[in-house]
């Protein structure tokens, strides 16, 4: 894949991995408000984030899946069971939203 750069203000950014650029995601995190539940939130390298719920936790996680035709739901569903395997987490229930462009 070719490098993909974008400026924004006076800050340039990669995207030639194909994910959101570190200091970007860094920024865009820093500031969420988080409730007094959470017990994993938003931070780089995390998979899901973690949230007591009383008697037991959730673990949510959500992978925007590109460049997959054929095998799109297929993509979906392993790879966001796979972040909430990875952090623990068991039994999977799924709710997603599918946004296809022909642009």
């Amino acid at each position: 894949m070719s490098g993909v750069k974008v400026s924004w203000g006076m800050v340039s950014y990669d995207f030639s991995a194909g994910k959101l650029d570190y200091a970007l995601l860094s920024e865009l995190i820093s500031d969420l408000p988080l409730d007094e539940r959470t017990v994993v939130g938003p931070r780089i390298g995390e998979d899901a984030a973690v949230v007591d719920m009383g008697d037991r936790y959730l673990v949510a996680t959500t992978d925007p899946i590109t460049f997959a035709t054929d095998l799109i739901g297929w993509y979906a569903v392993h790879v966001n069971a796979n972040d909430v395997a990875s952090m623990g987490g068991e039994g999977i229930v799924g709710t997603g939203r599918s946004v296809a462009s022909d642009h």
